[in-house]
């Protein structure tokens, strides 16, 4: 069946780290972090608050603060500019509390298939998301 996705891969060449984001149809936001080039470890997912009735929207403005927080940070090398993908993973279901003992477990999984699927970037980071819009005059 599979799931479609959200998320990005920064890069920050001067420590050599990277820093992958993808959130799921669901609302879950799997955040991993590690080496340049090297297998990071399974991501930490970040489920919605509890009884949120519009979790995808509230995660989705979540997904854009975490970009702007690693640029400022200093991952400026866009590996993975922000995509969606269809992943043929299929997603962890919610426990109907999806918080403490009952959070969603890692996904392995997800983050590799999402490297693989997902358009390669072009080096630099432009924001994709712009805070404001200007008109020439």
């Amino acid at each position: 069946m599979g799931t479609v996705v959200v998320g990005f891969r920064l890069g920050w060449d001067a420590k050599g780290r990277q820093a992958t984001v993808v959130l799921t149809r669901a609302g879950v936001l799997h955040h991993s972090m590690g080496l340049l080039g090297l297998a990071v470890r399974p991501a930490r997912p970040h489920a919605p608050a509890a009884r949120d009735p519009h979790p995808v929207p509230r995660q989705a403005a979540t997904l854009r603060r975490l970009y702007a927080d690693l640029l400022h940070q200093g991952y400026t090398r866009e590996l993975i500019p922000p995509a969606c993908v269809r992943l043929d993973t299929d997603e962890h279901p919610l426990h109907p509390r999806p918080w403490g003992e009952h959070a969603p477990p890692a996904h392995p999984g997800l983050i590799a298939e999402f490297t693989g699927a997902a358009p390669s970037g072009r080096g630099r980071s432009r924001t994709p998301w712009p805070s404001s819009t200007r008109r020439s005059a």
